[in-house]
């Protein structure tokens, strides 16, 4: 699980640093995560059609603008580690830790006396993504279970 966490903090600083999340990086995770499950399960093409799902269930997210391209293909990279179900519990979390993250976000906002446009709003999910998997494999939260 250590190279998960690494690869989503380094998404994290990029996302921070330069509002993407390169695909080399993805890329990077992507085959590191199906050598992880070629090495650790007996069913590893389970986890890469899972993560496949994941992508093809996120798109139309992508396409209204309601997530970022890099979002989306850091949610394959989780999936090609953990599976649809972890996957899904971590979505979840990562959903209310934005929504933490935003209202936190609105709140400076109004405290710093600023007018809030929807375009001053942006916030980079990766770090909603990086709390929720801490949160869903250490903290225990399970939302839906197969």
């Amino acid at each position: 699980m250590f190279l998960l966490y690494g690869i989503l903090a380094a998404a994290l600083f990029m996302d921070f640093y330069r509002c993407r999340i390169p695909n080399l990086l993805v890329l990077a995770g992507y085959v590191t995560g199906a050598v992880y499950c070629i090495c650790n399960y007996d069913i590893w093409h389970i986890f890469i059609i899972d993560s496949m799902l994941i992508v093809l269930a996120l798109y139309p997210l992508f396409l209204i603008g309601a997530f970022g391209g890099g979002d989306v293909k850091l949610f394959a990279v989780i999936g090609v580690f953990l599976g649809l179900e972890l996957t899904i519990n971590i979505f979840i979390t990562a959903l209310m830790a934005g929504a933490v993250c935003s209202v936190i976000k609105i709140v400076c906002t109004l405290l710093k006396r600023q007018k809030i446009s929807l375009s001053g709003l942006y916030i980079h999910f990766s770090l909603p993504v990086f709390v929720g998997t801490i949160l869903t494999l250490h903290g225990g939260i399970t939302w839906i279970t197969f």
